[in-house]
């Protein structure tokens, strides 16, 4: 998780300054299972609407059916921009 993090531009304590969560608990996070506040707590720090981690977890699917995904959170506005660039990457390699 820490490497993930560190793509997004997000430090340890940078999320558990977000999330009120201990650093400890954000570094040990995917070692053992989590309780379901903490994931709760993670998934608010990054941005994401209540229930989006369980529901991966559980094999669902992140977002309700036809709920668009919207760049308010710097999480979501780096995924976009990440798929701008792949989307010109393609187009220029006439995909």
């Amino acid at each position: 998780m820490q490497r993930r993090m560190g793509e997004l531009g997000l430090s340890v304590e940078t999320l558990a300054h977000q999330t009120g969560l201990a650093t400890s608990t954000i570094r040990y996070f995917g070692q053992a299972p989590a309780h379901a506040g903490t994931l709760e707590a993670i998934g608010a720090g990054l941005g994401w609407p209540p229930g989006y981690l369980l529901r991966i977890l559980t094999g669902e699917s992140p977002r309700p059916a036809g709920t668009p995904v919207t760049p308010e959170t710097p999480v979501m506005a780096r995924l976009t921009q990440i798929e701008q660039k792949l989307d010109a990457l393609l187009s220029h390699l006439g995909k």
